[in-house]
């Protein structure tokens, strides 16, 4: 764009005194209805999917309250932190491998995505038998290091051989759920996580109930249960998917430490959490005279209740952050973030209420009728944090995805390092022993408030980039193709785009929304809401870029290249003119990708 074009700018909402001006760019402008529709479609679907891994991770508490003892259902309480430790290598290795994978889904680059399969692959394979290993010494020194009695020291060591079992194994399950997350298959995670949740409640009472091994039983009835998913979704992911097909070439040293490095803030929050909980739990031993463990787990249920809903949320628009982080749409970032915050505020409010309102009766389902003094105090005030969390959960998706990786883990390792800080000043002044909760609050209000301050600083960067380039976010439906076309040639015009190229973006936008009412036609976009979200780029006044994405039916249904049946004559038009295509079917979404000069 040359120095008289440059001056001639305005931004696309200030544009006056034309037929397309400030009333079109209201009209037309990103509207977020494809992100709720997507939304809508992943988020209840994770939500049952969660269901069932609340019933893994809380089922073998409940089952050993009410058949064992309450002092069993303490116990696996109590080991809890040795639990998370022993998963805090698998869930970020895991992590750092879908942000990978979903990134270059978005770059829509299909030889850095089989290269990262392959990244994947040996990563999951080093990190299984690393973990296995490292466990033992680990869980050892922890489980001596509470200090309590011998019984449920005997206890936990007897429901530890069954999750130490579980590890090796559940970090190809945990890998396999976050790649098929960044697919978009979330009713096959869902029927997944139902056959593990299912499996774990009926072998915990096999061999509790029936057999009568005692808390032992519940540790070996999780570890038959993970084994089982495992094997289910090695076969799934080998048959119907693309992640184990690598591309064969040597995986560098470099390449692991730079896709772990995606996982870090995860691995930090696992860690840290690990550490928290095991810190809050021996000041809840010394400050309650009795029942600070059955307290304590009793909260944990509420807990993983409200992650029900939080991971639910989170893994609903991880595939979308990775595609929009992936295509350079900082706005579709954004509109993502706005709806997580919505959907929290929905899902987690109603959820804390009910907490609030009954804590008795979660004391009633762990078999628990005698509840320990202050318990009902500390769960409600336990339950104040929980939405604060659940909006760090989407600040912290979104921190990752825009590759913030230091300040994450930093935000994480300081945020969980204050609970047990604020737990043990608490503990120090003259409040009740219920009163420590309250450091669950404090901590989450401190981790919000850095987050926020991040996120904000990510939008002031983004609004004040210098960027010579014209940029238009816009959500068109088939009946205003036409009109929306004239618009993107006006601002092209203003800001002295060469008029063939304005011609050929504008053209390239009629032909793509077009498709719609062929699907339409062809009953391939039942329930659907005919519309598009395209981006529109003109770099200089002689180089265009045209994206959209649309959650149609396929372009092309066949992806072999020389088997393309096509559904519209539209796409195969726009082709003969664009110097570059690029065109993949992704999370159940036409993206498409053209480049103009």
């Amino acid at each position: 764009m040359d120095k008289k074009s440059k001056e001639k700018y305005v931004a696309p909402h200030e544009l006056i005194g034309m037929d397309y001006s400030t009333e079109d760019y209201i009209k037309y402008r990103r509207k977020g209805g494809l992100i709720v529709r997507k939304l809508m479609e992943y988020i209840p679907v994770m939500i049952l999917t969660n269901i069932s891994l609340f019933l893994i991770n809380t089922v073998d508490k409940i089952v050993a309250g009410n058949f064992v003892s309450a002092e069993a259902m303490e116990s696996i309480s109590i080991f809890f932190p040795a639990l998370l430790i022993t998963s805090a290598f698998s869930g970020p290795v895991a992590s750092g491998i879908a942000t990978t994978i979903s990134n270059a889904m978005g770059k829509n680059d299909l030889e850095e995505l089989a290269h990262a399969n392959t990244v994947g692959a040996r990563l999951v394979a080093l990190t299984a038998i690393i973990t296995g290993i490292i466990q033992i010494p680990i869980i050892l020194f922890l489980i001596k290091s509470y200090g309590v009695n011998p019984e449920l020291t005997n206890m936990m060591w007897q429901y530890g051989i069954g999750c130490m079992i579980c590890t090796p194994i559940a970090t190809v399950s945990t890998a396999g759920t976050y790649q098929l997350q960044i697919a978009g298959k979330m009713k096959v995670i869902m029927v997944l996580t139902i056959i593990e949740g299912v499996g774990n409640l009926v072998f915990d009472l096999l061999f509790v109930a029936v057999i009568g091994m005692g808390v032992e039983g519940t540790g070996y009835g999780t570890a038959v249960s993970n084994l089982l998913r495992c094997i289910i979704t090695v076969v799934y992911m080998k048959k119907y998917t693309d992640f184990y097909k690598g591309d064969g070439k040597k995986v560098t040293l470099q390449e692991c430490l730079s896709t772990i490095r995606l996982g870090l803030p995860e691995c930090a929050f696992m860690l840290m959490l690990s550490f928290q909980n095991y810190f809050t739990i021996r000041i809840l031993l010394s400050a309650f005279e009795t029942g600070g463990g059955v307290i304590y787990g009793l909260c944990s249920f509420c807990l993983s209740l409200v992650g029900i809903l939080f991971t639910g949320i989170q893994g609903g628009m991880r595939p979308l952050m990775g595609l929009y982080s992936g295509a350079g749409d900082k706005q579709g970032l954004s509109e993502l973030v706005r709806h997580g915050y919505y959907n929290v505020l929905i899902y987690a409010g109603v959820t804390t209420v009910a907490i609030m309102l009954l804590p008795a009766t979660f004391y009633h389902i762990h078999g628990i009728q005698d509840i320990p003094p202050g318990g009902i105090l500390s769960v409600r005030l336990f339950a104040l944090a929980f939405i604060f969390r659940g909006f760090d959960y989407v600040l912290r998706l979104y921190l990752i995805n825009r590759q913030d990786i230091r300040f994450t883990t930093i935000l994480t390792v300081l945020g969980n390092a204050t609970l047990p800080l604020f737990a043990f000043l608490i503990s120090l002044t003259s409040l009740p022993a219920p009163y420590i909760f309250l450091a669950y609050l404090f901590t989450e209000l401190l981790v919000h408030g850095l987050s926020t301050y991040r996120y904000l600083h990510f939008k002031k960067l983004d609004k004040n980039e210098p960027d010579d380039a014209v940029v238009l976010y816009l959500t068109v439906n088939k009946e205003d193709a036409v009109e929306a076309s004239k618009y993107i040639r006006e601002v092209a015009d203003r800001n002295g785009i060469e008029k063939g190229i304005a011609f050929k973006v504008a053209l390239c936008m009629e032909e793509m929304v077009a498709y719609i009412e062929e699907s339409e036609r062809l009953s391939l976009m039942a329930s659907r809401t005919p519309s598009v979200d395209i981006i529109v780029r003109f770099e200089d006044a002689n180089h265009g870029m045209f994206i959209s994405l649309d959650d149609g039916a396929f372009i092309a249904l066949d992806k072999d290249a020389e088997k393309q049946e096509l559904i519209t004559d539209n796409y195969e038009l726009v082709k003969c003119f664009a110097k570059e295509v690029e065109y993949q079917y992704i999370l159940n979404m036409n993206y498409s990708k053209f480049i103009f000069y």
